[in-house]
């Protein structure tokens, strides 16, 4: 909603102002329009759907991983210190991909 606002706030500020500005409006504009969607789930202990929320989002990186260290810490327990403070969560998102995953086998999803 506010994104809406900006865009149409930027547009009129494009059409009101010398030409040297229009391309930083032009810029602005095209970068708000463009903003990453995100669906935020509600989701029981099953894993099952229970609410959602489709949102306009700007994701921003807290930590460079690696599939191998992120691995290792997952399969075999081995913690990186870099990965210590993103433990947590990277086991609590592994135990809703495995839930999802059953789910998805259960159901005779095809799995590519």
């Amino acid at each position: 909603m506010i994104v809406d606002y900006l865009l149409i706030l930027l547009i009129l500020l494009y059409l009101l102002y010398p030409t040297s500005y229009q391309m930083v409006f032009v810029h602005l504009i095209l970068i708000l329009k463009d903003l990453p969607k995100s669906i935020s789930m509600e989701l029981d202990e099953n894993g099952e759907l229970i609410n959602y929320n489709l949102v306009n989002s700007c994701i921003t990186s807290r930590k460079k991983m690696a599939y191998s260290k992120v691995n290792k810490l997952l399969d075999d327990g081995e913690i990186d210190e870099d990965y210590l403070p993103y433990t947590d969560n990277l086991k609590l998102m592994k135990e809703l991909s495995d839930k999802l995953t059953s789910i998805r086998e259960r159901r005779r999803y095809a799995n590519f």
